[in-house]
């Protein structure tokens, strides 16, 4: 058996995070390009956003066992500092997937507005409807515009929310089996 030092669970779980974000790193450049070729053919958002868990739940796996391999190969921790460690790895990814939720959810926010703001034939659109249609007839377009926007983003949010608990789901239940 080989001799390794003793390290405090305080030191341990930050080696464990450490190792967790440096493969995580590498690997959600993998995680992009695969999501990518397996998701271009496919329309449904259902199919992507089980795939997307399949796939984050694979590589979540695979991210603890790399970090756990990598931080035990010197080291090692008493029995006692076990439930610790483990505490401390569960907040962490429970950080992890809060960051990531609002992350995607500003992305989607602001994707949403982007595209509405860039859409010259919309631009164009709207700017012969002027000429054609009364104030009324604008001022009821704008509505029904500003409303299929929130319904959009509604259903943005409700579908990355949904993707968001699956994900948590999946790292918290991937962390124990590590």
């Amino acid at each position: 058996m080989e001799n390794k030092d003793l390290i405090s669970s305080k030191k341990m779980s930050q080696k464990l995070i450490g190792m967790w974000i440096l493969w995580g790193l590498l690997f959600g450049f993998i995680y992009s390009f695969v999501f990518s070729l397996l998701t271009v053919f496919i329309n449904s958002v259902i199919i992507e956003a089980i795939i997307s868990i399949i796939l984050q739940g694979l590589m979540a796996f695979i991210l603890w066992k790399l970090s756990t391999t990598s931080a035990f190969k010197n080291n090692t921790v008493s029995i006692d500092d076990v439930p610790t460690i483990i505490r401390n790895l569960v907040i962490f990814t429970i950080i992890i997937c809060i960051l990531n939720g609002v992350y995607n959810i500003s992305q989607v926010n602001s994707s949403i507005d982007e595209i509405i703001n860039n859409d010259y034939q919309l631009k164009i659109s709207e700017s012969y409807m002027k000429i054609l249609y009364n104030t009324e007839e604008l001022t009821e377009y704008n509505i029904q515009k500003e409303k299929s926007i929130k319904e959009a983003k509604k259903q943005a949010y409700t579908y990355l929310i949904i993707l968001n608990i699956g994900l948590t789901v999946v790292y918290l239940a991937v962390l124990p089996l590590e």
